[in-house]
């Protein structure tokens, strides 16, 4: 399988600011490959996915999609490749569902927006993955953080971009809605062939779904397995801490109390 998406030795952050992060070695994404990134709070998760996208640069070395640098690439083109979901909210709350998630055609609709008979598809069939039917018509402040999640992600879906980069999808879901989210990232992927890098704090639950890891640590990232994750006492640190590790007896995670 070809690489979707390939790193080689970014420096990345913010050129104004005092901290950068230097990840040091290469890391790839092939073709239909899910890529969980993990790691503590603030130690730049987000900007790395927001280097991937194009939305910051890096200050050194080369992203490649597809094999051609990033910065080679027509945005518009660009945003057919891949499809982002950020955490930040960045639109009218006066705005329905079904319209936020008509956005994801952008990159396919002529300069007037509008939509062919495949955008509506693309809209319907996101609209019900997601399962948002009953609040299509709900403007986006009525909703609470856990419906704005899908909503994201429908539009993400819309998009039909073939790599889905996002940035906490299951931030503010409970448990259920959370699985019902990873499961259909899980499906994304294995039935409909989708490129997935996404980053979480429910490590247990990524590490299920996860072909790969990319484990900040400092200023480098390791790009592992699930399994050797759990068989690593060291990555367990980087992510949990001392107190937080694999049983290998029990085959799950224990507090040491």
């Amino acid at each position: 399988m070809g690489n979707v998406l390939h790193i080689e030795k970014i420096k990345l952050g913010y050129a104004n600011a005092s901290v950068t992060h230097f990840f040091a070695q290469n890391l790839s994404v092939k073709l239909g490959e899910i890529v969980a990134l993990l790691g503590p709070n603030g130690t730049g998760k987000s900007t790395l996915i927001k280097t991937i996208a194009h939305i910051i640069p890096p200050l050194s070395g080369e992203i490649f999609i597809e094999n051609k640098s990033i910065s080679k690439w027509d945005i518009k083109d660009l945003s057919r490749k891949i499809a982002l979901v950020l955490t930040d909210r960045n639109f009218s709350g006066l705005m329905t569902v079904e319209s936020f998630v008509a956005f994801g055609r952008y990159p396919f609709t002529n300069w007037l927006g509008k939509l062919k008979a495949e955008d509506v598809n693309a809209i319907e069939e996101s609209i019900l993955q997601c399962e948002i039917e009953d609040i299509r018509l709900k403007d986006m402040d009525s909703l609470s953080d856990g419906e704005r999640q899908k909503v994201l992600l429908a539009r993400a879906i819309a998009q039909q971009a073939d790599f889905l980069v996002l940035d906490e999808p299951t931030t503010h879901l409970d448990a259920k809605n959370t699985v019902i989210q990873l499961r259909l990232i899980r499906n994304l992927s294995r039935n409909k062939g989708k490129t997935i890098l996404f980053s979480s704090h429910q490590f247990e639950l990524a590490l299920q779904i996860a072909d790969k890891l990319w484990l900040i640590d400092g200023e480098n990232v390791h790009q592992i397995t699930p399994q050797e994750f759990y068989e690593n006492e060291r990555y367990q640190k980087v992510l949990l801490g001392e107190d937080y590790t694999y049983n290998k007896n029990q085959q799950r995670f224990i507090l040491n109390l």
